[in-house]
């Protein structure tokens, strides 16, 4: 760990990162977040880890809200894959992933929050938006026999998007797909499939 850097927001005021963004010709700029503090949600989120995962995307959302005020910019602040990040496919005993599940729930909450927070602390002066959204990437309308290693109940659009919506209040921004069951010529028909 470089604590030089000790969370998203110091990172992102880092020359690199502010000459990249800076640009105008970028209005919408979808951005990989994961907090800097050591978060372990498998066995459901500690109340400390909750609220360090709150902090940090309530620090990050009013950093770029005040940092880009006048630019009328588009920030996603997004997870990488949560089908790959819940790997279910690793963990044999299926028993267990009933918590796991409700572990992630609680963290896309948590993250959700934080951005909600940042977004109240800055207050309404920014002409840019910070939005958080859920990726998934395992999904059964597009994809091809063999491709997804659990079963469809499992994925992370039906058991933490639909289900945590359900059964646990889960609200997000927006939620995206890493789409990559058509990338095959000939297989774009997948992508409607999808989306659908």
């Amino acid at each position: 760990r470089n604590t030089a850097y000790p969370n998203m927001a110091s990172l992102l005021a880092h020359p690199f990162y502010r000459e990249a963004i800076d640009r105008a010709a970028f209005k919408t700029v979808a951005l990989v977040a994961t907090e800097f503090s050591n978060v372990t949600w498998r066995d459901g989120l500690t109340t400390a880890e909750e609220l360090a995962v709150v902090s940090e995307f309530r620090q990050v959302t009013e950093y770029l809200l005040n940092t880009y005020a006048q630019d009328g910019k588009t920030f996603i602040l997004q997870n990488w894959e949560a089908d790959n990040l819940l790997n279910l496919e690793l963990f044999p005993d299926q028993d267990t992933w009933p918590a796991m599940a409700d572990g992630l729930v609680a963290y896309f909450k948590a993250r959700q929050r934080g951005v909600e927070e940042g977004r109240a602390a800055a207050g309404a002066h920014s002409t840019s938006q910070v939005w958080h959204a859920i990726e998934v990437n395992y999904n059964w309308g597009a994809a091809r026999a063999g491709d997804i290693p659990v079963p469809e109940e499992w994925t992370a659009l039906n058991r933490i998007v639909r289900d945590g919506y359900r059964d646990h209040g889960l609200l997000v921004d927006l939620c995206s797909w890493s789409n990559w069951s058509s990338k095959t010529p000939g297989q774009e028909w997948r992508l409607i499939i999808g989306v659908d």
